[in-house]
Protein backbone atom coordinates (compact mmCIF):
# COMPACT_ATOMS: atom_id res chain seq x y z
CA UNK A 1 0.00 0.00 0.00
CA UNK A 2 1.04 3.58 -0.55
CA UNK A 3 1.66 6.19 2.09
CA UNK A 4 -1.22 8.02 3.71
CA UNK A 5 -1.68 11.55 2.39
CA UNK A 6 -3.93 14.36 3.51
CA UNK A 7 -5.88 16.16 0.80
CA UNK A 8 -6.51 19.91 0.77
CA UNK A 9 -9.99 19.18 2.16
CA UNK A 10 -8.44 17.48 5.18
CA UNK A 11 -9.50 13.96 4.16
CA UNK A 12 -6.90 11.22 4.44
CA UNK A 13 -6.40 8.49 1.86
CA UNK A 14 -3.88 6.03 0.55
CA UNK A 15 -1.80 7.24 -2.37
CA UNK A 16 -1.64 4.59 -5.09
CA UNK A 17 -4.83 2.86 -3.97
CA UNK A 18 -7.14 1.27 -6.52
CA UNK A 19 -9.69 4.04 -6.00
CA UNK A 20 -7.10 6.75 -6.63
CA UNK A 21 -5.98 5.03 -9.82
CA UNK A 22 -9.59 4.78 -11.01
CA UNK A 23 -10.18 8.45 -10.30
CA UNK A 24 -7.10 9.34 -12.35
CA UNK A 25 -8.61 7.45 -15.31
CA UNK A 26 -12.02 9.08 -14.89
CA UNK A 27 -13.01 11.31 -17.79
CA UNK A 28 -15.84 13.85 -17.58
CA UNK A 29 -17.45 14.79 -20.90
CA UNK A 30 -20.05 17.47 -21.50
CA UNK A 31 -22.43 16.87 -24.40
CA UNK A 32 -25.64 17.98 -25.98
CA UNK A 33 -28.56 16.44 -27.79
CA UNK A 34 -26.28 15.06 -30.52
CA UNK A 35 -25.08 12.36 -28.09
CA UNK A 36 -28.39 11.39 -26.50
CA UNK A 37 -28.46 8.00 -28.24
CA UNK A 38 -25.31 6.99 -26.34
CA UNK A 39 -27.52 6.75 -23.27
CA UNK A 40 -29.80 4.08 -24.84
CA UNK A 41 -28.00 0.93 -23.68
CA UNK A 42 -27.33 2.10 -20.10
CA UNK A 43 -30.94 3.32 -19.91
CA UNK A 44 -32.25 -0.08 -20.98
CA UNK A 45 -30.08 -1.79 -18.35
CA UNK A 46 -31.47 0.56 -15.70
CA UNK A 47 -35.00 0.02 -17.00
CA UNK A 48 -34.57 -3.77 -16.76
CA UNK A 49 -33.33 -3.36 -13.20
CA UNK A 50 -36.34 -1.20 -12.32
CA UNK A 51 -38.69 -3.82 -13.76
CA UNK A 52 -37.18 -6.39 -11.41
CA UNK A 53 -37.02 -4.38 -8.18
CA UNK A 54 -40.08 -2.14 -8.39
CA UNK A 55 -43.06 -3.79 -6.83
CA UNK A 56 -46.45 -2.28 -7.50
CA UNK A 57 -45.47 0.94 -9.30
CA UNK A 58 -46.58 1.02 -12.92
CA UNK A 59 -43.70 0.92 -15.38
CA UNK A 60 -43.61 0.78 -19.15
CA UNK A 61 -42.76 -2.88 -19.62
CA UNK A 62 -41.60 -2.67 -23.23
CA UNK A 63 -37.92 -1.69 -23.55
CA UNK A 64 -38.33 0.21 -26.80
CA UNK A 65 -41.36 2.13 -25.56
CA UNK A 66 -39.47 3.00 -22.38
CA UNK A 67 -36.46 4.23 -24.35
CA UNK A 68 -38.59 6.28 -26.74
CA UNK A 69 -40.24 8.04 -23.78
CA UNK A 70 -36.92 8.63 -22.04
CA UNK A 71 -35.25 9.78 -25.28
CA UNK A 72 -38.05 12.28 -25.91
CA UNK A 73 -37.60 13.63 -22.37
CA UNK A 74 -33.84 14.04 -22.87
CA UNK A 75 -34.26 15.65 -26.30
CA UNK A 76 -36.68 18.15 -24.74
CA UNK A 77 -34.32 18.84 -21.83
CA UNK A 78 -31.35 19.23 -24.16
CA UNK A 79 -33.04 21.62 -26.57
CA UNK A 80 -30.99 24.68 -27.51
CA UNK A 81 -30.52 26.86 -24.48
CA UNK A 82 -31.88 24.07 -22.30
CA UNK A 83 -29.62 21.57 -20.63
CA UNK A 84 -26.67 19.31 -21.16
CA UNK A 85 -25.47 15.77 -20.64
CA UNK A 86 -22.54 14.88 -18.42
CA UNK A 87 -20.84 11.55 -19.05
CA UNK A 88 -18.43 10.09 -16.50
CA UNK A 89 -16.30 7.38 -18.10
CA UNK A 90 -13.76 4.96 -16.69
CA UNK A 91 -13.48 3.00 -19.93
CA UNK A 92 -15.03 3.33 -23.38
CA UNK A 93 -17.77 0.86 -22.46
CA UNK A 94 -18.43 2.15 -18.93
CA UNK A 95 -20.40 5.32 -18.42
CA UNK A 96 -22.65 7.13 -16.04
CA UNK A 97 -24.69 10.10 -17.15
CA UNK A 98 -26.72 12.98 -15.88
CA UNK A 99 -28.98 15.28 -17.82
CA UNK A 100 -29.48 18.76 -16.48
CA UNK A 101 -31.92 21.42 -17.49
Amino acid sequence: MGAAQQSPSGARGVVGSTAAKRIQRLRIELAGVERVDEVREPWLELHDHHCVVVGTLPLVSDDEASWERRRALYVDRLSPGGGFLVFARLAPDQAAWVSRR
